[in-house]
């Protein structure tokens, strides 16, 4: 079962049908503190960016598998759901071999980037 399916809690959903934050898991996680959220969120974005330079680049199996196992965890501590989903979805793929798969990776989580620096926005 997906993350995405026990993130959404509804049985007709898709992959990645969940929310693209959960401000109440993020404000449980952060003790409601506002200066700690606003860290976390701002290290969460930095990972974002350093998972996006790493698919521009070959990789290995052991580094696929710590890209997507770390994304996996960050986005799942905070909230981001999406993104967990995401995560989730690539540690079961094969090692992206191509460019052209790569690529079409990178589209995926800068479009879900969007969707949660939205979210983030709207806090």
């Amino acid at each position: 079962m997906s993350v995405a399916y026990k993130l959404s809690h509804n049985s007709n959903s898709t992959p990645h049908d969940c929310v693209a934050l959960d401000v109440t898991l993020l404000n449980r996680s952060t003790f409601g503190d506002a200066a700690l959220r606003t860290e976390i969120l701002g290290l969460f974005l930095a990972q974002l960016d350093g998972t996006k330079r790493s698919l521009g680049l070959p990789v290995d199996k052991t580094s696929w598998q710590f890209l997507s196992h770390t994304l996996k965890g960050a986005a799942a501590s905070i909230g981001a759901n999406q993104l967990a989903a995401l995560a989730d979805d690539w540690a079961k793929l094969q090692v992206p071999t191509t460019a052209q798969h790569r690529q079409a990776l990178l589209e995926r989580l800068s479009a879900l980037t969007i969707d949660f620096k939205t979210a983030v926005e709207q806090l």
